[in-house]
């Protein structure tokens, strides 16, 4: 599991707000690229993904995009590696016509699955939060469940 990959991932995402009228789920997708390094059974790395999304919220407010910068560490069992993760997430939202963007954070479960040495195909969930999203009042939660490919190399 040593080394750079990218890859990228598509998926469902749920998203929910302390805002009567605001949630909403949908599509959500993009790309992703890291370094894991494997120490025997342990495996520890760092990722960065991009995921556009279009998520309604309500007529007037979308989800737009995700950004994450993830650390994981996870458990090397051959071709299969389970993980755990934890990060920072910033976000950006449509909210009655005005653009905003706030940071969050994220916590998250995965699986990775080495088709050979360099194609790997996985899962992962993960849980984001936003208090306060850029000082709206709004508390925002997502979570998302995508399906990824990867490149090592």
């Amino acid at each position: 599991w040593t080394g750079f990959y990218v890859g990228g991932q598509l998926g469902y995402g749920d998203v929910s707000t302390n805002v009567v009228g605001v949630e909403g789920d949908g599509a959500i997708g993009g790309v992703h690229a890291g370094y894991r390094h494997d120490f025997g059974q342990f495996v520890a790395g760092a990722e960065l993904a991009y995921n556009a999304a279009n998520i309604d919220l309500n007529p007037t407010s979308k989800l737009e995009s995700a950004t994450q910068l993830k650390v994981m560490g996870g458990y090397d069992l051959g071709s299969v590696l389970v993980y755990g993760t934890v990060g920072a997430v910033h976000a950006k939202v449509n909210l009655g016509g005005v653009d905003r963007s706030d940071n969050g954070y994220l916590v998250g479960l995965g699986m990775d699955y080495a088709i050979n040495e360099q194609w790997t195909v996985g899962a992962e969930f993960a849980h984001h939060r936003f208090n306060n999203f850029d000082a709206t009042g709004a508390d925002i939660r997502a979570n998302t469940a995508q399906i990824r490919v990867g490149f090592r190399f």
